[in-house]
């Protein structure tokens, strides 16, 4: 299963969903990361690991879409792509840093669980 896509099928509700960023995209946006996995010591079953970094114009509007997105990465889901068995923050969203006087990015790190 391709995680990428996945939340990218799921995010997409939210703002746009991109694999590169780039200073010339209009925000808001999502940009998608894929992180080294985590062992699971089942052969059945794989956890990989997502960076979800979200930009917006003004802090306020990006910590909505934040909190929109941590709503839509919880629990199970059902997609295009087949059934992840779970979805959960290993790193909730924060507020990060970057030189820019008008968008701000808040990143998470979510563990997607699926079946092999």
């Amino acid at each position: 299963m391709n995680t990428l896509d996945v939340l990218k099928e799921l995010l997409t509700q939210v703002a746009p969903v991109t694999f590169h960023v780039s200073e010339t995209k209009p925000a808001p946006y999502i940009h998608l990361i894929q992180l080294p996995g985590v062992p699971t010591g089942r052969s059945w079953e794989s956890i990989d690991r997502i960076q979800v970094d979200i930009y917006a114009e003004g802090y306020d509007p990006a910590q909505d879409l934040a909190s929109e997105a941590s709503k839509l990465l919880t629990g199970n889901a059902e997609t295009s792509f087949g059934l992840v068995d779970q979805l959960e923050a290993e790193i909730p969203f924060w507020h990060e840093a970057i030189e820019s006087d008008t968008i701000n990015k808040f990143s998470a790190t979510y563990l997607v669980t699926y079946r092999l």
